[in-house]
């Protein structure tokens, strides 16, 4: 079993931010599936169990707000008792232009607090990550904060839609084989080419 895990705050306020890009992929793919979401509490997450390509795939959205995201994914891999090689973590990423994405393995946290906060859970840099572009404000001054927590424009929601058939079969293809492989074959794209 694949334990794919998307990143975001719970509260309904926070729906369609770009911070909640990670629950925003786990969605669409529970919903291509038809796969309802249950609370697991004890895992502070909401899970979702879909079958894609006959594999068994477990999705999950932490409940404990983004600054506080290693919590709920140490107690997933705990429960669940999975090897790190079969956690993908969803994210979103500043460094990263809308419209493209990557896959790492051993990576900084680049200042995502959610993903600091993996890395001290779990005590390793070493975590699977597809990492979805949301950009940079076009207004230097703009506050960091401020722009991860705003919402995204219709426009930049088409842009996500447009590489979403691309982000599902790369996922699918992380779960067929490795991250590396998956490294191989998808980093190279660029919008581009998508």
């Amino acid at each position: 079993m694949k334990l794919i895990i998307g990143l975001g705050n719970p509260e309904k306020q926070y729906q369609l931010t770009r911070h909640n890009i990670g629950f925003l992929i786990v969605n669409q793919l529970a919903h291509e599936e038809n796969a309802n979401w249950q609370n697991q509490k004890s895992n502070q997450a909401l899970i979702s169990k879909i079958n894609i390509n006959s594999n068994n795939i477990l999705l999950a959205k932490p409940q404990t707000y983004m600054n506080l995201s290693g919590e709920s994914v140490f107690n997933l891999q705990q429960y669940y008792q999975l090897n790190l090689k079969d956690i993908l973590i969803i994210q979103d990423d500043l460094d990263l232009e809308l419209g493209t994405f990557v896959f790492t393995d051993n990576h900084g946290h680049g200042g995502h607090n959610g993903i600091r906060s993996i890395f001290e859970k779990l005590n390793t840099h070493n975590i699977n990550r597809l990492r979805i572009g949301i950009g940079r404000p076009f207004n230097t001054n703009f506050e960091i904060q401020k722009w991860v927590l705003s919402k995204f424009s219709p426009t930049e929601l088409q842009e996500i839609q447009n590489i979403y058939p691309f982000l599902k079969k790369s996922i699918v293809e992380w779960c067929q084989t490795d991250i590396k492989s998956t490294m191989n074959n998808w980093n190279q794209y660029k919008k581009k080419s998508l």
